[in-house]
């Protein structure tokens, strides 16, 4: 089946063109702009996946990095190259729209081509980075020198894979597998497939650590790195490669790989979207938000999945229990955090646990609570001082609502526009109610085999 993956994510011979002469077109268009206004000593690089030859077929995002001397100052860089480019579209009738990462960048919109155009200082392999992005153009020229025709071609499969399961991306809305990730552990492992039997067997959270040039023990990794899954940067030792991958992107891949194994269809590549119906209903509190006009996704995504991790937890404190939470956005209009519930109304009353009787604490929560005239006690159980009281909050939203108010960043509290519980599924986020990711086993057009 290999193969036949890999012919399936190679791009065609007439691709092949396409995308390099774009990418060779907006290259020279862009050196050409600069040194017309004065930029002189600038080299401007193909950069990403298209350098490297790894990208998807239908991809048609090229990266371009303006790699300046270091002799230039930080606010030429992030300021000068940036407006210089900006001018250059303009003049040049290309649409474009100013992002932001480490630093400002451009993306520049050329027919059917989304067109990065980064600035960054030229740095040696070893030498210290300036910004962030000063890395990618020996990313680009190690992974390109390591990578045979054949593993370029896994590459591929291994990004269609991840793409697949839905852990493709390191930004912080997938907080899973960089395309720079996927490049280097097909150098460390040699193919597709001997990379899904190694970390099917080996793999656990907090137990993986990879270095492609052997420079490290995993004790020294050990001692310097604490995240999920460790990959050092060949060009940067310093650095992880996969700082990103969360634990729970990393168990929906060594599953996936695991059962691709054992089962190997193409539902892990072209996942069933159909959204099933829940066998039963489920209580789900909804906060449904306003998307903020002008944020970019990553401040957003970074805001929204904070703000469901506080308010899960103050569920949790109002003895709500919480089964499952998610962030969602369509980054564009709307936002949802969405909570599975066990209950989303309480008993009118509580039980609350005090300290031993014999407890220095003992009598300030006496004190405290025969100063109270709405609670039942206290009184001595098995040994401990107990009191019932009235629940601060009987009602799930009403728990959201306060947290939501008191504890959830305010540019985040303007844009809620209602919060409510509901058992029927939402649309927009029917996955979250069904549950079941659509790859591989799970996909409805297949049945469970062990």
């Amino acid at each position: 089946m290999i193969g036949e993956l890999r012919r399936l994510f190679t791009p065609s011979e007439e691709e092949e063109r396409l995308v390099h002469g774009e990418a060779t077109y907006m290259r020279g268009l862009v050196q050409r702009g600069l040194e017309a206004r004065g930029a002189h000593g600038i080299a401007v690089e193909v950069g990403g996946s298209v350098a490297k030859g790894t990208w998807l077929p239908g991809q048609r995002d090229i990266d371009l990095f303006v790699v300046v001397p270091k002799g230039y100052p930080r606010r030429f860089v992030e300021r000068d190259v940036v407006d210089m480019v900006i001018d250059i579209a303009a003049e040049n009738g290309i649409e474009w729209t100013l992002r932001y990462a480490d630093h400002p960048y451009v993306t520049l919109l050329h027919g059917n081509f989304e067109v990065d155009v980064v600035p960054c200082y030229k740095v040696e392999r070893g030498e210290r980075p300036i910004t962030a992005a000063d890395r990618s153009p020996l990313h680009t020229r190690y992974v390109a020198s390591r990578l045979s025709n054949d593993q370029r071609a896994d590459v591929r499969v291994l990004k269609a894979f991840l793409r697949g399961i839905g852990v493709y991306g390191a930004e912080i809305k997938v907080e899973g597998f960089s395309g720079y990730l996927a490049e280097l552990l097909i150098i460390r492992y040699g193919t597709f497939i001997d990379l899904l039997g190694r970390a099917s067997r080996e793999w656990k959270p907090y137990d993986i650590y990879i270095d492609v040039e052997g420079a490290h023990s995993p004790e020294e990794l050990r001692r310097r790195f604490r995240a999920p899954m460790v990959v050092v940067d060949p060009v940067d030792p310093g650095r992880n490669v996969a700082s990103a991958v969360s634990e729970q992107a990393l168990g929906i891949f060594v599953f996936a790989a695991r059962n691709f194994l054992r089962d190997p269809t193409i539902e892990y590549f072209k996942p069933d979207d159909e959204v099933g119906t829940p066998y039963f209903e489920v209580p789900t509190l909804v906060v449904e938000m306003r998307y903020p006009q002008g944020e970019p996704p990553d401040v957003v995504w970074g805001a929204i999945k904070r703000a469901a991790n506080i308010i899960a937890k103050k569920l949790e404190e109002c003895e709500f229990k919480v089964y499952h939470y998610t962030a969602w956005t369509d980054e564009a209009t709307m936002i949802y955090l969405a909570f599975t519930l066990e209950n989303d109304v309480m008993p009118e009353y509580q039980l609350h646990e005090g300290p031993p009787v014999y407890s220095e604490a003992s009598d300030r929560f006496v004190e405290k609570y025969l100063a109270l005239a709405d609670v039942v006690g206290p009184y001595i159980h098995m040994g401990r001082w107990y009191v019932i009281r009235r629940r601060r909050h009987r009602h799930a939203v009403d728990c959201a609502r306060h947290v939501a108010v008191n504890a959830v960043q305010p540019f985040l509290v303007k844009l809620v526009k209602d919060i409510y519980v509901t058992r029927s599924p939402i649309r927009e986020i029917g996955w979250f109610f069904w549950k079941r990711p659509g790859w591989g086993p799970f996909s409805r057009r297949r049945t469970w085999t062990k």
